[in-house]
């Protein structure tokens, strides 16, 4: 048996998260003040944590941008890979592209062997669930 969900699956889960977040931005000033609402941000997080060796790394950031996490992923010239939130940059008051600068903060524990491998490092610092990935996973862009 196969390790990655048939397409039907596939695709219902990628539905299934993006339903949850328009169901977010819909009650979003509901969610903000009422704390026995449904917490959304709890329920994305979740679907893509225990679904990050099947889910292709850019909507994973995609969602998590949704989400309100400006993820800087960051690599260090040596094959190592972070995601941090954590820096310093110029940003435009607009939805104008600019030419930026950027300084990242990253702990040194941070750095991973890949971009999806650092995002499940990120994503263990907001939610504890996070499943293992496969390594040996050769297909990250299903």
């Amino acid at each position: 048996m196969s390790k990655y969900p048939s397409y039907n699956v596939y695709n219902d889960l990628i539905d299934d998260i993006e339903k949850l977040q328009i169901l977010r931005s819909e009650n979003l000033e509901i969610i903000e003040t009422d704390s026995n609402f449904i917490n959304y941000d709890n329920l994305i997080l979740e679907k893509i944590g225990s679904n990050m060796a099947v889910l292709p790394l850019d909507f994973i950031l995609i969602q998590l941008d949704k989400l309100g996490y400006a993820i800087n992923l960051v690599n260090d010239d040596n094959s190592h890979w972070a995601a941090s939130v954590d820096g310093l940059q110029n940003i435009s008051g607009t939805n104008e592209i600019i030419d930026i600068s950027m300084m990242v903060f990253i702990e040194s524990n941070k750095w991973k062997n890949t971009p999806k491998e650092a995002i499940v490092t990120f994503l263990r610092s907001l939610y504890d669930e996070i499943d293992e990935i496969d390594e040996t996973n050769e297909n990250d862009d299903i």
